[in-house]
């Protein structure tokens, strides 16, 4: 059964003609973020920095919080994980 804004997939596959590959990208939605950030943040204290700017009005503050953590705190296929979605 399907409901209106909610889906079974977290990731939209595509793929374009002059490429030979399937690209996946997560579907972007909030929840997504707030889960792709769990996952990638180990640190406590920087997950909450980073979750208290998923929401609509503070995504650009997200993105800018994410370019500025340093590798060693997040991942940067997670980084740009986090800044496709957001």
């Amino acid at each position: 059964m399907a409901y209106p804004g909610v889906y079974e997939l977290d990731v939209v596959g595509y793929s374009h003609p002059s490429l030979d590959k399937n690209k996946v990208a997560p579907f972007p939605s909030l929840d997504e973020l707030q889960a792709i950030t769990m996952r990638c943040v180990t640190q406590s204290s920087v997950q909450q920095s980073i979750s208290s700017n998923i929401n609509a009005t503070h995504l650009p503050d997200f993105i800018n919080t994410v370019k500025a953590l340093p590798k060693d705190q997040m991942p940067p296929a997670c980084a740009a994980d986090l800044i496709a979605v957001a």
